[in-house]
């Protein structure tokens, strides 16, 4: 299991400096391998949740699942809930709804970082992204959020919550589709990623808004399938459809691959290898 608390962390940290001489010295952290998992909305690849399990801990993990963009959360709970016990997570527990009111914050965010703190793994669910970020962006969220992201805490997201991963996100609007806003944003800079890649007018928004941002590179993951990206570099796709995966040349040209079950490729070499009978090529 996989427990950090960033108080205890830099707690030990400058209680090691202290005991050893070293106080004021640099200090040497090794780098910490993050990991993302991405769902394009539908049905939740089982290999893609037995992944996210494991790297949450198994049987040991404690997965938050943060419903802030549903009507109905209730039930992304349970299906998820369900999902990652196929793996071995039995221990799941929730935010379900953002604060009612203004009066409501401060308790909320109290409530929700003790929450953060205890968990191994995080999972948003899907709905209205614009709805998650509204939450992410009160006093306290985002920085909590990207320092448990930053210290290996795997997190998912599926539909909305998969779209909020960008740092640039497309916002879901049905009268401006490529328009973006600022997401969570834990795909590294340039990055955009869209999801239910099977709906009309998917593949042009995400050209569209690539052109318009001047970003490098696109993931549009279809329905039921999934993609993990792991340190920033390295991605796997999982499931029985596909994930897309547009390259913008110096010239402003977008390339575009398709990707299957365990094909895999790296972010920054824009290297991609196909899977085929246990092997890659």
């Amino acid at each position: 299991m996989r427990r950090f608390s960033l108080s205890l962390i830099f707690g030990v940290v400058l209680g090691f400096s202290s005991a050893s001489g070293w106080a004021g010295a640099p200090t040497e952290i090794a780098p910490v391998e993050t990991k993302l998992l991405l769902v394009g909305g539908g049905d939740r690849p089982e290999e893609a949740m037995k992944v996210f399990g494991g790297w949450a801990g198994g049987e040991q993990a404690k997965v938050l699942i943060i419903g802030w963009s549903s009507e109905i959360p209730e039930t992304y709970f349970k299906t998820i809930t369900d999902d990652l016990a196929k793996g071995g997570v039995t221990d799941t527990f929730a935010s379900l709804r953002g604060p009612a009111s203004k009066a409501e914050r401060a308790s909320f965010t109290k409530d929700f970082l003790a929450k953060l703190d205890q968990a191994t793994a995080v999972f948003f669910a899907g709905g209205d992204q614009l709805k998650h970020m509204a939450v992410i962006d009160l006093p306290g969220i985002r920085a909590a959020l990207e320092a448990k992201f930053a210290l290996g805490i795997p997190f998912a997201g599926t539909s909305a919550g998969c779209a909020i991963m960008s740092k640039r996100m497309l916002t879901g609007s049905k009268t401006k589709p490529s328009e973006t806003a600022k997401g969570l944003g834990l795909l590294p800079e340039g990055v955009l990623v869209d999801q239910h890649g099977r709906r009309a007018g998917r593949e042009e928004r995400v050209l569209e808004a690539m052109q318009a941002d001047d970003l490098g590179k696109a993931f549009l993951i279809d329905e039921n399938n999934s993609l993990a990206v792991v340190d920033g570099k390295e991605f796997t796709d999982y499931g029985p459809t596909w994930v897309k995966v547009y390259t913008m040349d110096e010239a402003r040209k977008v390339h575009e691959e398709e990707l299957h079950n365990l094909d895999r490729g790296n972010i920054q070499t824009g290297k991609v290898e196909r899977h085929c009978a246990g092997l890659f090529r």
